[in-house]
């Protein structure tokens, strides 16, 4: 606790714990006699956070006011005295107040629902606020404290404050949405736009530089948070840019997961976009077996729609399969596929015969060749895809046998009587005589002779 001519004042830390307040005898109001004291106390303390108010002395006629020294330093004790001062009287100290810690959260707490009940009262305190800060918008939006604060505008910004906003931070958004505070705020931001207008702002300032977002760690989160907000045609300048550099979005470890963002938020039309590119033989061979590439196929695949996988099929075929099976990502994706087709032949109590075709037909490509099987299986990556195959050869809810896939017929006899009677047939038409020479291979063995004995 300090004293000074009279007034009394406790700091805001805690209680208990005392603190000087930076004024001088010039602050005070000359028409209080120094022989005439009133003493201020600041009590129940509880927290940092908490805003102190002083309890208002008795007047005896003459004036309280306290003069707050233009420029003085922002501490907590400057904000305890000044925070019962109307904030229309603190304008020339809004901004900076605005990059200041306590200042900041100061500012916040004027437009704080759990502090101020009245409505009135904090939108009023916003237009001072925003008034005093729109022109420094970007300083503000990027600084380690002001963002905090620009977020907290947003909830009472109208329409017309928002076209303002985009206006001034437009030239600058690449900029902000790649820095670690700006890209919070804009997030925030782009939640609160709702008109075709802002939505030209956004679009005009960030589409020449969407690979970029795309790729850089905050940069991604604003991208992901337009595809959360806008439609899908709406999304088009994002989709145009990803198509034409897919291998570059595709590689990249937040290129990969945006689009596979964008693959769940297309239309149709949209989609056949992306699977033609992302199919075409050059850019299927590329990703298949990339780090990150591989994810991307593996969501096109999970996408459940027949025609995607049978032209995922296709070209698989037109290349080398098998060496595919035997890498070490390519083999994800493999047995990816081969799941799908397992789990999209029986759906809804309904059987798909496409699928179940589909999944024959690749199982017969990977086991028509006993050199390539006995090497699939004594393969590190192979021999999973050929644990998958087994694990996934027939469906117990299908009667196959009354099904008769045409497929079937290129690995066992459609004749026999159960699925169990199948798969023992196409186990021991393909492995039965199958050298194992690796400790991969035993784990195949040990399927085998579970199915056959």
């Amino acid at each position: 606790m300090s004293s000074f001519s009279g007034l009394t004042l406790f700091d805001q830390t805690g209680p208990g714990i005392s603190g000087n307040l930076n004024l001088n005898k010039n602050s005070l109001n000359p028409n209080i006699r120094p022989n005439h004291q009133h003493q201020l106390s600041i009590n129940s303390v509880t927290s940092v956070n908490s805003i102190i108010e002083p309890i208002t002395p008795p007047s005896n006629n003459h004036s309280n006011n306290v003069v707050i020294t233009a420029g003085a330093e922002i501490d907590k004790e400057y904000l305890a005295a000044v925070s019962k001062i109307p904030l229309s009287q603190l304008k020339s100290d809004i901004l900076r107040l605005s990059k200041d810690q306590y200042g900041c959260r100061f500012l916040q707490k004027k437009i704080d629902e759990n502090l101020i009940s009245n409505y009135s009262i904090r939108y009023a305190n916003f237009e001072i606020i925003f008034n005093e800060i729109y022109l420094n918008l970007y300083e503000l939006i990027i600084d380690p404290f002001g963002n905090y604060l620009i977020q907290k505008l947003i909830k009472y910004a109208s329409n017309e404050n928002l076209n303002l906003m985009l206006d001034i931070l437009q030239s600058n958004l690449f900029q902000i949405s790649i820095n670690q505070h700006g890209t919070r705020a804009l997030q925030k931001i782009i939640e609160s736009l709702n008109s075709p207008y802002q939505l030209d702002l956004l679009t005009s300032g960030l589409k020449p530089f969407i690979i970029e977002l795309i790729k850089d760690l905050n940069g991604n989160h604003v991208i992901q948070k337009i595809l959360n907000k806008f439609k899908p045609l709406q999304c088009q300048f994002i989709y145009d840019s990803i198509l034409n550099d897919l291998i570059t979005v595709a590689t990249h470890k937040h290129g990969c997961c945006v689009l596979q963002k964008c693959l769940n938020h297309v239309t149709y039309k949209q989609l056949n976009q992306f699977v033609n590119e992302i199919l075409n033989d050059f850019n299927l061979n590329k990703l298949i077996n990339d780090q990150f590439g591989n994810y991307v196929l593996q969501y096109l695949i999970s996408i459940n729609d027949y025609q995607i996988h049978y032209k995922f099929y296709s070209n698989l075929v037109r290349f080398d399969m098998i060496h595919y099976c035997n890498l070490k990502f390519s083999s994800n994706v493999i047995e990816k596929f081969i799941k799908n087709c397992a789990n999209n032949e029986f759906k809804n109590n309904e059987v798909n015969i496409d699928f179940v075709n589909l999944k024959f037909e690749m199982v017969h490509h990977i086991l028509k060749t006993s050199a390539s099987l006995n090497k699939l299986i004594n393969d590190p990556f192979g021999n999973y895809v050929i644990q998958t195959l087994i694990d996934n050869l027939t469906n117990p809810n299908i009667d196959y046998a009354s099904l008769k896939p045409k497929n079937l017929s290129l690995l066992a006899n459609p004749m026999s009587p159960n699925n169990e009677a199948i798969k023992h047939e196409i186990i021991g038409n393909y492995f039965q005589n199958c050298k194992i020479i690796s400790s991969f291979g035993k784990r195949i063995q040990s399927k085998v002779s579970l199915i056959l004995n």
